[in-house]
């Protein structure tokens, strides 16, 4: 294998490869350097040291995360053309994986929010790219039926990504805090399950969330 180390931000990142399998190691480690910072002010239990392994010929073409680590096809973009980041969705899992309560609506979808808003925050995709990328998941959120509903699947991620932007936007309207904090109290307790979703939201706002609710009971 051909490894990379680098400290960033206190936690120790390992990017391995076997020699001719296309690891982008200092791309993907100079990715890390302007995303990975964002991440931790969200999930600041994160793993001291990550380590991301990639290859390419007879592997698989995707990407799967583990406690403090993650295999990533050697053929994924860093950015998608559609906005996404298939490194980042599974970084947020990777910070989530304590979790022994889950509904996996809403860890897929915290995963690909986060995703989408670290990009969006760190300057790697703009304001107006950000909000063609969630009009592409509301397109297709509503062509396949997406449901908040467990296993999920791409329409079902893409519909839990649309609830948490709305309900980004209905605590800054209310003036009740803002959603990373409960995305951490989410990862930070280890119940990452749509009734605990509804519990802080209702604490933060100090009363209902109709919008929750509503969605919650479709």
């Amino acid at each position: 294998y051909e490894v990379r180390r680098e400290l960033i931000r206190d936690r120790r990142v390992v990017i391995a490869g076997p020699p001719g399998q296309a690891m982008r190691r200092l791309d993907t480690l100079a990715f890390l350097h302007w995303t990975l910072p964002r991440l931790l002010k969200i999930f600041d239990e994160f793993p001291e040291r990550l380590l991301i392994v990639g290859a390419r010929d007879d592997m698989w073409r995707g990407a799967l995360s583990g406690p403090a680590s993650l295999y990533l096809h050697t053929e994924r973009p860093l950015i998608s053309e559609n906005g996404t980041s298939t490194l980042l969705h599974e970084l947020v899992h990777v910070a989530t994986s304590g979790a022994h309560q889950r509904d996996d609506w809403l860890v897929e979808g915290l995963a690909e929010y986060y995703g989408l808003e670290i990009l969006r925050r760190s300057g790697g995709i703009s304001r107006k790219r950000f909000d063609q990328t969630m009009q592409w998941l509301a397109d297709w959120a509503e062509r396949e039926d997406g449901q908040l509903r467990s296993p999920s699947s791409g329409p079902h991620t893409a519909r839990a990504v649309l609830l948490l932007g709305n309900l980004a936007a209905e605590l800054k309207e209310n003036e009740a805090g803002n959603l990373d904090y409960i995305a951490q109290e989410l990862a930070d307790s280890g119940d990452i399950t749509g009734q605990h979703l509804l519990l802080l939201v209702e604490e933060a706002l100090g009363g209902k969330s109709t919008l929750l609710r509503k969605a919650l009971a479709e």
